[in-house]
């Protein structure tokens, strides 16, 4: 499963990287920076969700509580960008 993952990042940036060397126009380049710093955002939020349902599921209010500061920064990090 890790490997499907790293396959699919992989293919992922090779895709990113050429969209970004057809793209001309600024507008474009900003439209698909922007587009691609979204999903990462989007996908460390999902994460990040989901470790702090498993730590409270399973009574880990230490862990909870790093996670939920983990979590308040990227969503801080998400708002400045």
């Amino acid at each position: 499963r890790t490997q499907l993952l790293q396959e699919d990042f992989k293919e992922f940036i090779e895709n990113s990287i050429y969209h970004f060397s057809e793209v001309d126009e600024k507008e474009e380049k900003d439209a698909l920076y922007n587009l691609i710093k979204k999903d990462y955002y989007h996908t460390k939020e999902l994460k990040l969700k989901r470790k702090i349902a498993v730590a409270e599921t399973q009574g880990n209010i230490k862990e909870s509580e790093k996670l939920l500061k983990k979590f308040l920064k990227l969503t801080d990090e998400m708002k400045n960008e």
